[in-house]
């Protein structure tokens, strides 16, 4: 794969969420019509609110799992300094 390869995954299931307002597997499952040429079919970008999270690296079912993971993580994080309690 190596590690450009896995950037531009990457970068390319962001663009989806942020394009779309969908996760990127959502998309690639259920409405493949809406990928542009050269976006990755693949799970692993969500879109949480105004966050994006992508991960590729893994399958496709870890990918999304590790992005969950990592968005609630963010959002706890911004809370605590949005709350003055970091």
């Amino acid at each position: 794969w190596g590690e450009n390869n896995l950037d531009r995954y990457a970068n390319g299931k962001a663009d989806i969420c942020k394009r779309t307002k969908l996760d990127s597997g959502k998309v690639a499952a259920n409405k493949p019509w809406m990928l542009l040429v050269g976006e990755p079919p693949y799970a692993g970008g969500i879109i949480g609110g105004n966050l994006v999270v992508a991960i590729s690296g893994f399958e496709a079912k870890y990918d999304q799992d590790l992005a969950w993971d990592f968005l609630r993580i963010l959002t706890q994080e911004i809370a605590m300094v949005s709350f003055g309690n970091s």
